[in-house]
């Protein structure tokens, strides 16, 4: 008998993962009706595969990078889609390399922080007592603070570059992953195939990432998503204020800072940047809707 374990372990396993499977297919079937979702993904792949193809239609340094003072402020035309800056830059060539900046930071930042808030939360929930008690209390204290003006402090304590706007950002979103996976673990961990699993012979780390964790994934999806959503804005934010992204790489917080000075002669220099922050963060929040409606077992029929 001892020996049948393992093969009846992953006898079970094989069963929750069909099951999960099925579950999923039935989330992205009620996504595909869901017509606001739809419109958020489409325009979520269009800013994506913009940004992606951004080096074949434009030209970084020519167009970035490089002053042309004498064509300084132009409004849009037919040459410049978007005018041009205070300094003769593209506006259209920055405000999407600054997309390809942005999406990147902030995917970063919330996957940091999902997997940080996931391996502890998880460890949180399922082992409790004084482990449990060390990490809420730590959490309790950062979630006590705003999360932009936590990440204002780190960059600002940590100084300007790519990795601590990262860890700024994703520092500062982690106690909300790790409040949902201790919740839903604590839902989780007396479950009927959790136990199947220990009376099978499973250890702590084999439950935990094999049974518990992958029954987190639907919540963690959707706060994965609205997430990358506000690390946009605490991105541009950061930048905005000076302790982000520096001048001249194109960001749109640094972007929006730059053209305030100019808003009467010029305010197509804040408009552009201005509406791809919105147009990206709409589109995410259109999809992050609709993961939550298709995810949700109470919205099944």
């Amino acid at each position: 008998m001892p020996e049948n374990k393992p093969e009846r372990h992953n006898n079970i396993k094989t069963r929750g993962e069909r099951k999960q499977l099925g579950q999923f297919q039935e989330a992205w079937r009620r996504l595909l009706k869901n017509r606001s979702a739809i419109i958020g993904m489409v325009m979520l792949v269009i800013i994506i595969t913009v940004a992606l193809l951004a080096p074949v239609l434009v030209d970084y340094q020519a167009d970035c990078i490089d002053q042309h003072v004498l064509e300084r402020n132009q409004k849009p035309s037919a040459e410049h889609w978007f005018g041009t800056d205070e300094l003769g830059r593209d506006v259209f060539a920055r405000v999407i390399y600054g997309a390809r900046l942005s999406l990147f930071i902030s995917l970063c930042a919330v996957a940091f922080e999902t997997i940080v808030g996931t391996i502890l939360g998880a460890c949180a929930g399922y082992f409790g007592g004084a482990l449990e008690t060390v990490i809420m209390r730590t959490t309790d204290v950062f979630h006590a603070i705003p999360n932009l003006l936590l990440s204002i402090c780190i960059a600002a304590s940590l100084g300007q570059s790519l990795f601590n706007m990262i860890l700024a950002i994703g520092i500062a979103g982690i106690p909300n992953s790790l409040r949902i996976v201790r919740a839903n673990v604590l839902a989780l961990r007396n479950q009927e195939y959790v136990e199947a699993g220990r009376a099978l012979g499973g250890n702590d780390r084999q439950i935990i990432f094999s049974h518990i964790i992958p029954n987190t994934v639907a919540p963690l999806l959707i706060t994965c998503t609205t997430r990358v959503a506000q690390a946009i804005l605490s991105t541009s934010s950061l930048s905005y204020l000076g302790i982000g992204i520096r001048p001249p790489t194109p960001e749109w917080g640094n972007m929006l800072s730059a053209g305030r000075g100019f808003m009467r002669e010029a305010p197509h220099l804040t408009l552009f940047p201005g509406i791809a922050i919105m147009v990206t963060v709409l589109a995410i929040n259109l999809l992050g809707d609709g993961l939550r409606d298709a995810l949700d077992p109470k919205m099944k029929r």
